[in-house]
């Protein structure tokens, strides 16, 4: 938000807090970081806004796994906020709920930094501002176990996480979104079964996991150290 010293307090508060078509500013708690900043002589103040839930409207051929995949949701957020929606009688012009985006970014977002994965190149990207830090080979879900195209962040950090479901240790795994209420994908090295033998070494670049985008041991371990909880992540079709 641009400032200017006659910008403030009764001005900013008369807004109705409308930033664009269901974007919001949280005007009340804006005031003090636009008052701030006017103060210190700056011209821009950053605050935050909300983004509401949307209405979308049943194509022929949709199904739920499409309409969430298609809007960057994980299957299990729209059914969450369409309770009693059974996914196997969705009918044209059926109206559902597309949650809002702000549930995939529960932490403060850092600035400046930003993971790119392209599924098309099967290539991972950090950036710094507009420099690119790393150009990784990446491999990322198969067809029938996708990694979602869409806008997330890094939510969690650990040097080794366990996945029960497929016996699998992950070295440097950071998670990115929950495809379920207790199960996140993320980023992280070639992962190990218990037994010790190491899955997909040599298949890099194309797509292979289960869903989350897999790194080479020492590519993993670079990004895993460059990066913070909160970082932007783009996927990329």
């Amino acid at each position: 938000v641009t400032v200017r010293a006659g910008v403030v307090g009764q001005n900013l508060a008369a807004l109705d807090g409308t930033v664009a078509d269901g974007v919001l500013l949280d005007v009340d708690g804006s005031i003090p970081a636009v008052r701030a900043a006017v103060e210190a002589g700056a011209h821009r103040a950053r605050v935050a806004v909300a983004h509401l839930p949307r209405t979308y409207t049943v194509q022929p051929g949709d199904t739920l796994v499409s309409i969430a995949h298609d809007h960057g949701f994980p299957v299990w957020r729209l059914t969450q906020v369409n309770p009693g929606l059974d996914p196997g009688a969705l009918q044209p012009a059926q109206q559902i709920v597309i949650p809002s985006v702000d549930v995939l970014f529960p932490l403060p977002l850092v600035e400046g930094r930003r993971i790119v994965v392209d599924l098309s190149e099967q290539r991972l990207r950090a950036y710094e501002g507009d420099n690119l830090v790393y150009d990784f080979v990446a491999s990322t879900g198969v067809a029938s176990s996708p990694s979602i195209a869409g806008v997330f962040q890094v939510l969690s950090k650990e040097e080794e996480a366990y996945a029960s479901s497929w016996d699998l240790w992950m070295p440097h795994f950071m998670g990115i979104y929950r495809t379920g209420p207790n199960f996140t994908n993320g980023i992280h090295a070639l992962p190990t079964l218990s037994s010790g033998v190491r899955l997909w070494e040599g298949l890099l670049g194309r797509p292979v996991s289960y869903g989350c985008i897999v790194l080479g041991l020492d590519e993993a371990a670079a990004l895993y150290r460059w990066t913070e909880l909160g970082t932007l992540v783009v996927i990329q079709e």
